[in-house]
């Protein structure tokens, strides 16, 4: 029976990397992965690609399933600068495979400032039926802990549309950012440190709030991941928008990396009025963590309105 069960599982995914509580699927198209497992509520999500390295078994974006493993949505799409499928191991195994997918991005060097290669994008329009966009992730790296403060491999999510107006392609913004809404979210900024020597001050501590050790796990391949994260940005409902999300290695092209994306997260809500204003000087910044809760973020002063 248990081969039986096995058997079904590797039919149904087209699973190449199967364990017992994560299973990658690395046969899926743009619009499976986008509209098939990452459209949720609100949205409607239309004219998908994907780019990256897609010859089998070498492919760099997938979907997966998993059981048990609570560092990770439970379920979602995955897109990395190594082979998909190799992310189904312990921590113990290693992924350095140097794909050279021939993708390029240009938002992605924008970011770090360096040679950034391996790449792989999903890109897709979408109409969000409210004014707050939602979806959850988590990003994944080899290059933790080693090599905090040193390669910093890079992602971004980058959103363009009505009332965008930012420094990248097509005016978009990256929306790749810790709870602060300011921080991008990348290996050198959400970290333990590194310290050959106690107490050593040359590479301190990022944002360890956000940053799970993963150095003995064994089910996912990375030594190093954040928690789930939320990227947020308020939209016009009915419009038209676009979403590039995007990963690479930096610098060269080994220590890969991965982001997990949840399934039916990408979503738009109604907005949350607090009946609260700010300062001058100050922001506020509202949004829904993945567990539901609300967050506040800003500094001043707050007057009833």
């Amino acid at each position: 029976m248990r081969a039986h069960c096995f058997t079904l599982l590797f039919v149904i995914l087209g699973a190449v990397n199967a364990q017992a509580q994560l299973v990658i699927a690395d046969t899926l198209d743009a619009t499976q992965l986008a509209v098939g497992i990452f459209q949720g509520v609100g949205v409607t999500i239309s004219n998908a690609t994907v780019e990256g390295s897609s010859a089998l078994p070498n492919r760099s974006y997938g979907g997966y399933t998993s059981s048990g493993v609570l560092i990770i949505p439970e379920s979602g799409i995955i897109l990395s600068t190594g082979i998909v499928s190799a992310i189904a191991d312990s921590a113990f195994a290693f992924q350095s495979e140097n794909l050279s997918s021939g993708v390029y991005d240009p938002d992605l060097e924008e970011i770090i400032d360096e040679v950034v290669q391996d790449v792989t994008v999903l890109n897709f329009d979408f109409v969000p039926d409210e004014d707050l966009l939602l979806f959850d992730y988590v990003f994944g790296s080899e290059e933790y802990p080693e090599f905090v403060c040193s390669y910093n491999d890079v992602f971004g999510f980058f959103l363009s549309g009505p009332g965008i107006a930012g420094p990248y392609l097509n005016n978009a913004v990256n929306i790749a950012l810790l709870p602060d809404m300011i921080t991008p979210v990348a290996i050198n900024n959400v970290n333990n440190g590194f310290n050959n020597v106690p107490d050593d001050p040359n590479c301190p501590a990022m944002n360890p709030q956000y940053y799970y050790d993963n150095t003995n796990g064994s089910d996912v391949i990375y030594d190093g991941m954040t928690t789930i994260l939320q990227a947020s940005a308020i939209v016009i409902p009915d419009q038209m928008y676009h979403v590039k999300l995007a990963i690479g290695n930096a610098i060269d092209s080994f220590y890969d990396s991965g982001l997990f994306l949840k399934k039916q997260s990408f979503r738009s809500i109604p907005s949350i009025t607090l009946g609260l204003s700010e300062t001058a000087t100050n922001t506020i910044q509202v949004s829904i963590d993945p567990q539901g809760r609300l967050q506040m973020f800003g500094a001043g002063s707050l007057t009833a309105i």
